[in-house]
């Protein structure tokens, strides 16, 4: 069973189909034992970040994975990216074209979320920042949020 991953415009909380809630500054030792199941790895930049990977979940239908990061313990912010149907792939990695499909449709979905469209530069709320697009850089499609003033 996949658990639909969705943003709360109001707090930028995520909640995986109602089963479990992550929000800004929830502590790492809150949140693991819940995710436990789907957590598929872990990064530890020995800074005070850590990043988990979250699977078993599906965004606007699709699969998906979330890289959960905590600075200092706690939740600072999200990222996720989906396994679009017909992805086209160079040396393991989605095409231009398979990225710019998958910005699309997560635009789509977030509009849909949060009542209103992402821009190309995101979007700023009180509770921190979301974004959907491009990243040249990774040269892949990003999607994620980041709790915390700019």
């Amino acid at each position: 069973m996949a658990y639909d991953l969705a943003v709360d415009p109001a707090n930028g909380a995520l909640t995986l189909a109602g089963w479990a809630t992550i929000g800004a500054g929830q502590p790492r030792s809150a949140l693991e034992p819940a995710l436990r199941p789907l957590i598929k790895g872990e990064l530890d930049h020995r800074n005070g970040y850590v990043w988990l990977t979250i699977g078993g979940l599906a965004f606007g239908g699709l699969p998906c994975t979330l890289g959960l990061c905590f600075n200092g313990g706690a939740v600072s912010e999200a990222g996720w990216n989906l396994e679009m149907p017909d992805a086209v792939l160079e040396h393991g990695w989605p095409t231009r074209e398979t990225s710019d499909r998958e910005v699309a449709f997560c635009r789509q979905v977030l509009a849909g979320q949060i009542g209103r469209e992402v821009p190309e530069e995101g979007l700023a709320f009180a509770w921190g920042r979301l974004w959907c697009a491009y990243d040249d850089k990774g040269g892949t499609a990003s999607t994620g949020l980041r709790y915390g003033a700019e």
